[in-house]
């Protein structure tokens, strides 16, 4: 007879069980919203490309304020690297079974544990391409963004410890008495 096929990855996904549940609609419009705004961002900087001078801000330091300077094709490989991390990540948030999680998956605790994992993804996404459009803001436009910059990364790592609690802080099933 036959043994039934093992994963060989890390997180052992093969092993856990199908991802059932209706993602909820906060989460799925934070989505929407997510790769639509990134979208009209790509878009804008694209549209105002041609306007761009000769040399734009390539490095912010820590005040805001631009530390090198480049010609303004730079910014195609920063549009480049958004389009990628918000397709990407988008991608992976229907994919929860897939994640690395903290804690043991079980039969009982699956669900609800690849629902805070898509969120969290989703959640995150959502602030690393907000963090995107204030650099990219800063590029295009005569204008200082920083505020949105900062509240998108301190949002960023808000989300990450906030789940990662939620994940740690969900109680294992009790087991089923035997029949």
């Amino acid at each position: 007879m036959m043994e039934p096929a093992r994963s060989t990855a890390a997180s052992g996904h093969a092993q856990r069980p199908p991802r059932t549940y209706r993602t909820g609609a906060v989460t799925r419009w934070i989505r929407i919203a997510t790769v639509g705004f990134t979208a009209i961002v790509i878009a804008v900087a694209l549209i105002r490309y041609p306007a761009l001078p000769d040399s734009v801000p390539t490095h912010f330091g820590i005040t805001g304020e631009p530390d090198a300077w480049g010609p303004p094709s730079s910014m195609f490989l920063l549009l480049a690297i958004l389009a990628a991390l918000v397709g990407g990540m988008t991608w992976l948030s229907f994919h929860p079974r897939y994640f690395n999680f903290p804690v043991e998956i079980t039969d009982d605790s699956a669900q609800t544990m690849y629902r805070l994992g898509e969120q969290m993804i989703v959640w995150v996404t959502a602030c690393c391409a907000l963090m995107f459009t204030g650099i990219i803001c800063e590029i295009i436009f005569p204008v200082s963004v920083l505020a949105l910059t900062f509240a998108s990364t301190a949002g960023l790592f808000v989300m990450i410890v906030v789940s990662l609690v939620r994940m740690f802080r969900m109680k294992p099933a009790a087991p089923t008495p035997a029949q």
